[in-house]
C-alpha cells in the first residue's frame, strides 16, 4: 500500500463570522502559484453564512473543514494544528488576503536557509500608508538591530516547520489579546533557525469590526499574560540571563503601543487601564530595556501622555 502523500504546507485558517471578507481569502488561497498545500478551515462556532462559502470549496480535497463551538481563534489554531500532516505550518486570518506568491516565498526561503520559522512582510490592506508610516519604518530600520524580533507578530506572515512546532509543544494561548505574539516570540525562543525577508507576502484589514484587534477594552492587560508566558518559556530554557532585557524591550514597546488605544475604549474603563498600563511601562523601565530598539515608541507615547494630561 502506498504512503500518503504529505503535502508540503498545511494553511490553517480560523473561521468566526466572516462572510464579508471570506472569499477574498478563499480566492486567494486557491490561486496560490505554489499549489501543493491543504487549507484546514475551522469554523469556530459562525452564526452568519461563512460556512455556506467554504462548502463549495471542499470539493477540491485540499480543502478540509472542522468546527467547533465558539471558543476563539488560539483554540481553532489549536485544532488546525492538531489536525495538520503538513511539513510546514502556515497561519492566516479570514478577514485577510494572501498575496498569489506567499506560499512559494516562504517556503524557497525556508529551503533556502535551513529554516524553521520564516518571517516575511505584512501591510495594511485597507488604509495607504501615511506619511507617518513610512518615517516610523526608516527608523524601525536603525532601531531593529535585534532582526526578527521586532517584527509584527501577525501570523500571515510566517511560515513554521510542523516538526519543529510539535516538539517544542508550541500552541497559541487562550489569550484575548496578543496570542500571536504570545506565539511568535515563544517559537523565536525556540529556534535554532530562522530566517527574514522583506518581500510583502500578506495583507491584513486592521479595521474589521469585531475582529481581536479591534476589540480593545480591558483585554489590553492580557498583554501581561502574554509576557508571563514567554518568560515561562524562557525559565525552563535557562533563557532567562540572555533575553531578560530583550524581551523587557518589547514589553515595553507593546505596552506603550497599548497606550495609544485608550481613547478608544469605553469610558468607564480608560481610567483602570490607563493608570496599569502607566504603572507597567513605569515598572519595565526601572527593570531596564534596550533603549535604541524603543526611543521612537518612547517619544510617541510622551506625546500621548502629554495631550492626554491636557
Amino acid at each position: 500500500m502506498n504512503e500518503e502523500v504529505k503535502p508540503s504546507i498545511s494553511v490553517i485558517c480560523p473561521v468566526y463570522n466572516a462572510q464579508d471578507y471570506l472569499p477574498d481569502l478563499l480566492q486567494s488561497i486557491l490561486h496560490q502559484t505554489f499549489q501543493d498545500f491543504e487549507c484546514l478551515l475551522v469554523n469556530d462556532g459562525s452564526t452568519d453564512q461563512s460556512e455556506a462559502i467554504i462548502l463549495p470549496y471542499l470539493s477540491d480535497p485540499r480543502f478540509r473543514l472542522w468546527k467547533q463551538t465558539n471558543q476563539g481563534a488560539p483554540a481553532a489554531r489549536n485544532q488546525g494544528i492538531r489536525q495538520a500532516k503538513g511539513q510546514y505550518l502556515y497561519f492566516c486570518d479570514a478577514d485577510d488576503v494572501l498575496d498569489e506568491h506567499c506560499l512559494a516565498v516562504l517556503l524557497a526561503a525556508a529551503k533556502k536557509n535551513q529554516a524553521e520559522i520564516v518571517s516575511a512582510g505584512i501591510e495594511a490592506l485597507d488604509k495607504p500608508k501615511s506619511f507617518k508610516d513610512k518615517i516610523k519604518k526608516i527608523i524601525g530600520k536603525l532601531e531593529h538591530r535585534e532582526a526578527g524580533w521586532f517584527d509584527s507578530p501577525i501570523p500571515g506572515g510566517k511560515l513554521y516547520l510542523r516538526s519543529f512546532v510539535l516538539n517544542h509543544e508550541l500552541q497559541f494561548a487562550p489569550l484575548r489579546l496578543s496570542q500571536d505574539l504570545q506565539y511568535y516570540l515563544e517559537a523565536l525562543l525556540c529556534a535554532e533557525s530562522f530566517c527574514f525577508i522583506d518581500e510583502i507576502v500578506y495583507y491584513h484589514r486592521s479595521d474589521v469590526a469585531g475582529s481581536i484587534s479591534c476589540s480593545y477594552g480591558k483585554r489590553i492587560m492580557d498583554i501581561e499574560k502574554c509576557f508571563d508566558i514567554v518568560q515561562s518559556r524562557m525559565d525552563q530554557m535557562n533563557e532567562g540571563c540572555a533575553l531578560a532585557k530583550l524581551i523587557r524591550t518589547l514589553k515595553l514597546r507593546h505596552l506603550m503601543y497599548q497606550w495609544c488605544r485608550i481613547s478608544t475604549l469605553a469610558f468607564e474603563d480608560q481610567q483602570e487601564v490607563e493608570e496599569w498600563l502607566r504603572k507597567r511601562i513605569k515598572e519595565t523601565i526601572k527593570q531596564g530595556v534596550i533603549w535604541h530598539d524603543c526611543y521612537l515608541h518612547y517619544g510617541e507615547y510622551l506625546c500621548k501622555l502629554i495631550l492626554h494630561r491636557r
